[in-house]
């Protein structure tokens, strides 16, 4: 039986979409399939990759020495980051799943631009 919730905000919806009308006008920009991942945080998800694990630390540890802060600031403001953008508490970097990763690394992404950092 499919749910006449949406999973973006918990309002109503139709019986065929996968989201209401307003949601549907978010996830335009982003796409349905992460529009709903994102707004479920409890839907069975696969973790993050060795690879992006790498990625992450390597990116903070870039961050760190453009600010000239200490890495464990560094890593503090990254989960604080990620706990916003995903609405839940995030202590570590093992709890984000491979969708939630990517987004996070393409934040620390913006932030290096901030930063004037050239690949």
């Amino acid at each position: 039986m499919t749910s006449l919730t949406c999973p973006g905000c918990h309002g109503p919806k139709t019986r065929r979409a996968e989201l209401c009308r307003d949601c549907r006008r978010r996830a335009n920009v982003v796409g349905a399939r992460t529009w709903v991942e994102t707004a479920q945080p409890t839907l069975p998800s696969t973790p993050r990759t060795p690879q992006q694990n790498r990625v992450y630390h390597g990116k903070l540890n870039s961050i760190a020495e453009l600010e000239q802060r200490p890495l464990k600031d560094v890593k503090a403001w990254a989960l604080e980051r990620a706990s916003l953008m995903f609405r839940r508490s995030i202590e570590s970097s093992t709890e984000l799943s491979e969708i939630e990763m990517e987004q996070l690394l393409e934040s620390l992404d913006r932030r290096l631009d901030e930063l004037g950092y050239a690949v």
